[in-house]
Formats: C-alpha cells, sequence, structure tokens
C-alpha cells in the first residue's frame, strides 16, 4: 500500500480507489489497517477516559462514578478490535449484497474490504471526543465514495447500498423490541 493511494481515497481520487483494489497484499493491508487503528484508539481513548474523564467525574459527580465501571486496558482494546475487525468484515458483505440488489454488476466483496478497511484509517482521531463523530461521518463519505468506484453505481445508489442495511436493523431491532415488550407485559399481566 502506498501512502499516495492512501491520501487519494481521502481526496475522493478514483483511481486511488482501483490502484489500492489492485495491490497484491491488499486485503491483508486493509486488516492490518483496521487493527493497528481500533489497538491505537482504544487504547488511546482508555487512556483518556483514565485520565481526563474519570478525575472530572471525582471533582464534580463523585455519585455517578460509585454507579460506573471501568474494565481493564486488555479488555478494552480486546473489544476494540474485536469489534472493528468483526464490523468491517460483516459490513463489506451486506453492502455488497444490498449494492447488487441495487443492480451493481461489478465489484467483489475483496474489493470492499480492501476500501472499507483503507477507510477506517481516519478513526485514528476517534479517542478524541470532538473529532468522534466527523470522523464517522468521513469515514462513510469515503465508503460511500468506494462503493460506487468499486461497483460503478451511482452516489445516490451507493448511499442507498450503505444505508438500506442499516435501515432493515433498525427496523428488525424495533419488531424486536416491540416483541419482546409485548411479552414482557403479557409475563407481567398474567
Amino acid at each position: 500500500m502506498t501512502l499516495y493511494h492512501l491520501k487519494g481515497i481521502f481526496v475522493f481520487k478514483d483511481a486511488s480507489f482501483t490502484a489500492l483494489v489492485k495491490e497484491k497484499h491488499a486485503v491483508t493491508n486493509a486488516l492490518l489497517i483496521v487493527f493497528s487503528v481500533a489497538v491505537i484508539a482504544t487504547s488511546l481513548g482508555y487512556l483518556v477516559q483514565q485520565f481526563i474523564y474519570v478525575p472530572l467525574l471525582e471533582a464534580f459527580f463523585p455519585q455517578v462514578l460509585e454507579d460506573m465501571a471501568f474494565s481493564a486496558l486488555h479488555t478494552t482494546v480486546l473489544q476494540g478490535v474485536l469489534v472493528a475487525l468483526a464490523g468491517t468484515v460483516v459490513l463489506a458483505g451486506v453492502v455488497l449484497l444490498s449494492a447488487r440488489l441495487l443492480g451493481a454488476k461489478t465489484g467483489s466483496y475483496k474489493e470492499l474490504l480492501i476500501v472499507f478497511g483503507h477507510a477506517y484509517a481516519i478513526q485514528i482521531v476517534s479517542f478524541i471526543p470532538l473529532l468522534l463523530f466527523p470522523a464517522w461521518i468521513y469515514s462513510v463519505i469515503v465508503m460511500i465514495k468506494g462503493v460506487s468506484v468499486v461497483t460503478d453505481l451511482s452516489i445516490g445508489r451507493s448511499t442507498a447500498a450503505y444505508l438500506l442495511p442499516l435501515g432493515v436493523l433498525v427496523v428488525l431491532a424495533l419488531v424486536v423490541g416491540i416483541i419482546a415488550g409485548l411479552l414482557v407485559a403479557a409475563s407481567v399481566l398474567s
């Protein structure tokens, strides 16, 4: 992976996306980026939590601190890495499936995994609270552009391909929540 291609995808150059997916060890590089960024961001996030948030809570809201449980650094990092890797791998497959449903004829799972892994690099700044949301939005925009380049879909269809699985998950969560609520209500009333 060249830094030129990584820089190119963050300024939305189509040629950089195309060159990136053709590199020899592109999948390995993408997963290493996700792994490295997850380790760095969760480690720094843990340190920010321990040395900034906890002292502030102790000073101003000691009763809140008593109710909070903090995990150890290794547990936090392990969870962050597993969620990042699994999320990237699953997201690439689900977005490819929804892109196919929207008419994509080109692109492969491997190519989307490469693009999504590299788009995750911006999350390195996610340990800074003020940059978490902008970094996430920017990586989503890069992923949508990557879906467009890899699958030859328009930006609108690529956005729909990215957001369609999210909409399905929200609907499923609502249905499960309603069913669970009805079951709890039925058991309480009986």
